[in-house]
């Protein structure tokens, strides 16, 4: 009796969500576009008025890591209600599968351009692309300079899995909870105590694991949630996104007050209304908001995410001095870059993955 009251206690965990999770694409089109925005302000011919805007780059990442927590999270708890348990392998493979064909071409190209003299790399930079470990380096080039979010994401795969695996949904909760409020003292000690530079505070995978933590607990407490009566009742009035776009400018409002703020508390705070977001977009994917991140040509963007982040940075280059990284045209080389990366290398090996890979949803 104990044994059926703890397996139905375990699937309240698993997210009352389809297979195609509704927003997703059109969230992550948001994320690349705040990341392109950013990324734009250094770009030959850029209006004056995107330098106030640079700082949506990193916030645009960290969008993509709370998208990954509760995609990652949804997939492995749904793979563990069907099937009693979580294969390591599989999730390894259809990884494998999805995050380094596009990536290793990328890395391979700007090699290949560098040996032939075509652009210059600096010393650790291929091995740390290569490795997935570029957020612990510090004098990169800017060909890989973005790198180090992929490398966040792939220490958030080695690690959350196998907690999740050999912990069980109870015991990941806690620790997704754990990690949340612990991380902001983590960042603390970084910057009083061993007085580290902005590009730690921003870039580490311990500086960066509360916001990935975060969409990992939007996943495990999403039934509970949409249960909640007074929750329900803030989603429909107007005052939620006065609270949810607050938390976000506020969060991001106190690096003008005190960059130490921002870096120990205000990226929890942003973290927190980023989730409310994406949160009721994917509720409401049928209303205002939510219609337009389903609108087709916006999920399209969103499905080319991974691509066109890969290839953004090549182009939204500051060192680099030519036709190539000037607006607009370099927005117009990166897309093209992306759609060729998307249907040349990307879908090629998504087709490779094993059921229930194939399904739309993994697709990030």
């Amino acid at each position: 009796m104990s044994t059926v009251s703890s397996r139905a206690s375990d699937a309240s965990f698993v997210p009352n969500v389809p297979s195609r999770i509704p927003s997703l694409d059109g969230l992550r089109a948001v994320s690349i576009a705040l990341v392109m925005v950013g990324h734009s302000a250094d770009s030959q011919n850029a209006p004056h008025f995107l330098n106030h805007f640079s700082h949506l780059g990193n916030f645009g990442v960290r969008c993509f890591f709370i998208i990954s927590g509760f995609l990652i999270t949804t997939l492995l708890l749904k793979e563990r209600d069907k099937t009693g348990s979580i294969s390591m392998r599989g999730f390894y493979a259809r990884r494998a599968l999805r995050i380094f064909p596009p990536s290793l071409a990328y890395v391979g190209i700007v090699a290949a351009c560098s040996a032939l003299g075509w652009l210059t790399l600096k010393s650790g930079d291929l091995g740390h692309a290569l490795t997935y470990t570029m957020n612990y380096h510090y004098r990169r080039a800017w060909w890989f300079d973005h790198l180090w979010s992929l490398s966040v994401e792939e220490q958030f795969y080695i690690l959350w899995p196998g907690i999740l695996y050999w912990a069980g949904n109870r015991r990941g909760l806690k620790i997704a909870w754990t990690v949340v409020f612990v991380v902001p003292i983590i960042r603390a000690f970084m910057w009083f105590v061993f007085h580290a530079t902005d590009t730690s505070m921003t870039k580490h995978f311990e500086a960066n694991a509360d916001a990935l933590s975060t969409g990992c607990l939007l996943s495990m407490n999403f039934n509970r949630l949409g249960a909640i009566r007074w929750y329900q009742r803030f989603q429909a009035s107007p005052l939620f996104w006065i609270v949810a776009l607050g938390l976000v400018l506020g969060g991001h409002g106190l690096f003008a007050i005190n960059p130490a703020s921002f870096y120990i508390l205000g990226q929890t705070i942003a973290n927190l209304g980023t989730v409310l977001c994406i949160d009721w977009s994917i509720r409401n994917f049928d209303k205002g908001v939510g219609r337009v991140l389903n609108w087709k040509p916006v999920a399209y963007i969103g499905a080319l995410s991974y691509s066109l982040y890969l290839w953004q940075n090549a182009f939204l280059n500051p060192d680099w001095n030519s036709w190539q990284t000037r607006l607009p045209v370099n927005l117009l080389l990166a897309a093209g870059m992306a759609i060729a990366s998307y249907y040349l290398v990307e879908q090629p090996f998504l087709r490779l993955k094993p059921l229930p890979a194939r399904e739309k949803t993994t697709r990030y």
